[in-house]
């Protein structure tokens, strides 16, 4: 009887450890995941330049991005892939739901905006994956020198979520050119980050 309840408890256990290593290999296999946070939709247009909407721009990037990312391998999920009015507590419980490895929200400045070409906002452990997005923007939209492109932020996107995020704040002004150079920087800026963060 002894023998029996010995051979069991080893078989136990032996099932114990194959359990705890089949479950290391699963997380180990992870791919790394990146959530693209398409801002406004609904009836939160956001901004707005004669007839186009801010929101609809928003989406046509998330869109044009994640397709981009995913021919590199890069698995990719969407807060949003329809014009849909999301809370922004919506959005930080889809970046848990996606398992999401970092997170950019996609924006644009106002039509009038002054600014620079792009602003990346950040909040403490974003600064260094805001860093790497912006090597690669410089490289594809070539802001002005002395403009600054870095801002740490206390925006609920970049704030509230537990990865790192980055807040993407685009110029309307350069039209759809403008806008496959923004594609092309931050597929390569996240792309870099990837590798270096799988």
């Amino acid at each position: 009887m002894k023998k029996r309840l010995l051979t069991a408890a080893a078989l136990i256990l032996a099932t114990s450890h194959q359990t705890s290593f089949q479950a290391a290999q699963a997380a180990a296999a992870e791919p790394f995941t990146i959530l693209i946070d398409a801002g406004h939709g609904g009836h939160d247009t956001g901004a707005s330049q004669g007839s186009l909407n801010e929101k609809d721009v928003n989406l046509k990037l998330a869109l044009e991005l994640k397709q981009a990312l995913e021919k590199h391998g890069i698995k990719v999920s969407l807060t949003r892939s329809v014009d849909q009015e999301l809370e922004l507590s919506e959005r930080a419980v889809k970046v848990q739901q996606a398992g999401a490895d970092c997170v950019v929200s996609l924006h644009l400045d106002t039509p009038e905006a002054q600014g620079p070409v792009y602003e990346l906002h950040y909040f403490g452990q974003g600064k260094a994956f805001a860093s790497v997005l912006d090597s690669h923007l410089r490289t594809s939209l070539s802001p002005a020198t002395e403009q600054q492109t870095l801002k740490e932020s206390a925006l609920f996107m970049v704030k509230k979520i537990p990865v790192p995020a980055v807040l993407v704040n685009a110029s309307w002004q350069g039209g759809t050119q403008h806008q496959q150079a923004l594609i092309t920087g931050l597929t390569q800026g996240l792309l870099a980050y990837a590798q270096t963060h799988d």
